[in-house]
């Protein structure tokens, strides 16, 4: 009979959006993103760190998802490639200069 893993609630924001889900321990940050919440735009790309298209925010600071546990995320504001890009939208409308965008979206994404 198959080991039964018990399975984590846990709460965190992602892009804005407050999510509560139920994870496996063993689970990535990544694959939370990419399986559990259909955001795809996070990618593995090399399995070793090196390539950083894993990389999010977590709290403010760039972290790559691909090293870090679903669990380790709790209560932690996440801001994917889709939320950047959000914020690059609203940005533009609002008629920020294209020079300042990547200093207003590190702004913006700490908020």
């Amino acid at each position: 009979m198959p080991e039964t893993i018990e399975r984590v609630p846990i709460k965190l924001k992602v892009n804005g959006k407050s999510r509560a889900v139920s994870v496996e321990p063993r689970t990535l940050l990544v694959e939370l993103l990419r399986e559990g919440l259909d955001l795809t735009g996070t990618h593995v790309g090399c399995d070793t760190t090196y390539c950083g298209a894993c990389t999010v925010l977590m709290n403010g600071a760039a972290v790559k998802s691909c090293t870090i546990f679903a669990v380790q995320a709790d209560g932690a504001e996440i801001v994917t490639v889709e939320g950047f890009l959000r914020l690059a939208m609203r940005l533009l409308h609002a008629g920020s200069a294209a020079l300042h965008l990547p200093t207003a979206l590190v702004k913006q994404a700490a908020e």
